[in-house]
């Protein structure tokens, strides 16, 4: 977003404008400007958004989580090799129950190293903002080599790598998070979520 939502009432949401809003944005918005002196940054967005961003209010973490981990993501993913963490961008789809999963090549480095050690550690950013949320999520990864999981998690994109699901080299990875951090950057809070 390039506001900030600084009050929120029944009637009336005032946002700060971020340095990077033009003009033009503002205008398509149909937001106004409150009376005051020049200088202020400050909106008020119409009435018809009220319902949109209110609802955002009363979303609890987990609905706030899947906002940004559901369907497929970049995603940042670190798994341990010879005990020092290694990184790569993966594209990881999640679910409702906080579980992600991803197809790759069995030969890869990656599953080599969960089959030794299946602790993960996940990054995924919401947006395109830098205000916009994000997530740190530790996981187990696990590594499906069966048919009947490789069918059920098939993605047409999957066919410029793998050509078809029954693939011997197509394995599918599924992380179950056991901990999740939702940080909004904007205002620096950080919410935690754990498995039960």
């Amino acid at each position: 977003m390039f506001f900030k939502i600084i009050e929120h009432g029944p009637y009336r949401i005032t946002g700060r404008l971020n340095s990077g809003a033009s003009a033009q944005g503002v205008s398509e918005l149909g937001v106004r400007r409150p009376k005051s002196g020049k200088g202020d940054n400050r909106i008020i967005l119409p009435k018809k958004y009220n319902t949109i961003i209110s609802g955002w209010f009363r979303m609890g973490l987990k609905e706030k989580i899947l906002a940004v981990i559901a369907g497929p993501h970049v995603s940042a993913v670190a798994t341990i090799s010879a005990g020092k963490p290694a990184v790569r961008f993966m594209v990881l789809s999640g679910s409702d129950d906080m579980t992600l999963i991803a197809g790759t090549m069995k030969a890869s480095r990656k599953v080599e190293h969960l089959k030794k050690n299946p602790d993960v550690a996940i990054s995924i950013w919401s947006g395109k903002e830098f205000t916009d949320p994000y997530v740190v999520i530790k996981a187990k990864g696990e590594v499906h080599e069966d048919l009947a999981t490789k069918k059920k998690s098939w993605n047409p994109m999957f066919e410029k790598y793998f050509k078809t699901v029954d693939n011997p080299d197509y394995v599918i990875l599924k992380f179950i998070a056991s901990e999740i951090e939702y940080t909004t950057p904007d205002t620096g809070a950080m919410d935690v979520w754990k498995r039960n």
